[in-house]
């Protein structure tokens, strides 16, 4: 899967749920990746873009991908194919 097709395909709530985070991906949501009491992140309605509060972090489900896994910024071009794999 090319990465434009990826980013077309797959969305942050399909990640969400293959890393195992807690609670649901939507407008108003406790950050997956940090131990908060009130929410401060959010994912739009089409499930494509997010956005954290606390640290003015935010993109598309490739930068999801980056920031749950680890990957650094520059290794996103073989995101595409981790992509496919984690949602196929």
């Amino acid at each position: 899967m090319k990465l434009e097709e990826a980013k077309r395909r797959i969305g942050v709530p399909e990640l969400w749920r293959h890393f195992g985070y807690q609670g649901d991906p939507k407008p108003s949501c406790k950050c997956p990746w940090r131990d908060e009491k009130k929410p401060s992140f959010s994912v739009d309605p089409g499930g494509k873009l997010w956005h954290d509060f606390a640290t003015a972090e935010g993109g598309d489900a490739i930068d999801f991908l980056s920031r749950a896994s680890g990957l650094r910024v520059h290794a996103k071009t073989n995101s595409g194919f981790v992509l496919g794999r984690v949602c196929s």
